[in-house]
């Protein structure tokens, strides 16, 4: 377990570092060090779900708002978007419930 418990070599030097800084009479802007913190799978898996969608909702978005894109091109990244993603289309353009869907096809 003692390789559990190891502080980082780096963390150990910023540390030993600031203390020399310290002790000179050197005061300077704090070292900030960032760790990782282990995450589950399933966290991990979620995070990368929830990520993924933001930013595909933000692509769709993107696609709507370009003035620059022409009706038509916009139609077919639409299109392209709907077939790759159908959950998310459908959640940013919510058609008619599938009965009247059905219905409109059948007539």
């Amino acid at each position: 377990y003692r390789h559990i418990f190891r502080i980082p070599v780096d963390l150990r030097h910023e540390v030993e570092q600031e203390l020399k800084r310290l002790q000179m009479g050197q005061q300077e802007l704090p070292v900030i060090t960032g760790f990782c913190k282990k995450v589950s799978i399933e966290q991990y898996e979620e995070q990368k779900r929830a990520t993924s969608q933001g930013h595909l909702i933000d692509l769709l978005g993107t696609i709507v708002r370009d003035e620059n894109m022409t009706s038509k091109m916009k139609k077919q990244k639409l299109k392209l978007f709907q077939k790759s993603y159908p959950e998310l289309y459908i959640q940013h353009f919510p058609g008619p419930p599938a009965a009247k869907r059905n219905r409109a096809r059948s007539s």
